[in-house]
């Protein structure tokens, strides 16, 4: 009771020591629907994908599987796959969600898609063979619709995320090269606290000190 429900989820299952499957969905709608929808979504995916299933039988079981909303008549819920194979590839499905983007050598780097219909969905394919230091960020639209009507009039543009990311890339590139980002964004997290209803310039602000004190 009281408890605010996401409508976004993820789920990770691990297929072996160096192979992964990634999941972001969201659901359609809010509160509990969104929840369900996504929480099916990702939790379907990713195990079917880790059993080496193709996307193709996995985008036909969700649309067989999900619940039609009453109101919309329909059972929809985004979804963005990142299959990490033996550390070596990274093959990203995106379904209707932002693009992922991916940080190469500190900075965008713009990697090939391929556009496919799968049931009348249109969904991108890429195979990336990983770099060391490749920072992928996944997100659902509740990112560049972040403050909306609030603090930004046409919410958080794509091209100021992948702004905001360099930055703290590059921090971490001048300070902390020899830590793993995502180890980095971690410790941060633990010892701010919930950084997250910063600014732009105050979440880079706080960052550079905490880097500058454990360096």
């Amino acid at each position: 009771f009281g408890e605010e429900l996401c409508g976004d989820h993820v789920d990770i299952v691990e297929e072996s020591e160096n192979s992964s499957v990634i999941v972001l969905a969201d659901g359609l709608g809010s509160g509990v629907k969104a929840s369900i929808l996504s929480t099916l979504t990702s939790k379907i995916i990713s195990t079917m994908m880790a059993e080496g299933l193709p996307i193709e039988e996995c985008v036909e079981t969700i649309a067989a599987t999900l619940p039609v909303c009453s109101l919309r008549g329909v059972a929809y819920s985004t979804f963005t796959i990142i299959h990490l194979r033996n550390n070596e590839t990274a093959e990203i499905i995106q379904y209707d969600n932002p693009h992922v983007i991916l940080i190469r050598d500190y900075a965008n780097y713009d990697y090939p898609k391929t556009e496919m219909n799968i049931g009348g969905k249109k969904i991108f394919r890429s195979t990336i063979k990983l770099q060391e230091d490749d920072i992928f960020v996944a997100m659902s639209d509740g990112c560049p619709h972040a403050g909306i009507g609030m603090l930004y009039n046409f919410g958080w543009k794509r091209e100021d995320i992948i702004s905001f990311m360099e930055t703290l890339a590059q921090i971490w590139k001048d300070n902390l090269p020899d830590w793993r980002f995502g180890q980095l964004m971690y410790n941060f997290i633990a010892d701010f606290g919930d950084p997250f209803y910063l600014e732009e310039d105050e979440f880079i602000e706080k960052f550079s000190e905490y880097v500058t004190k454990v360096k």
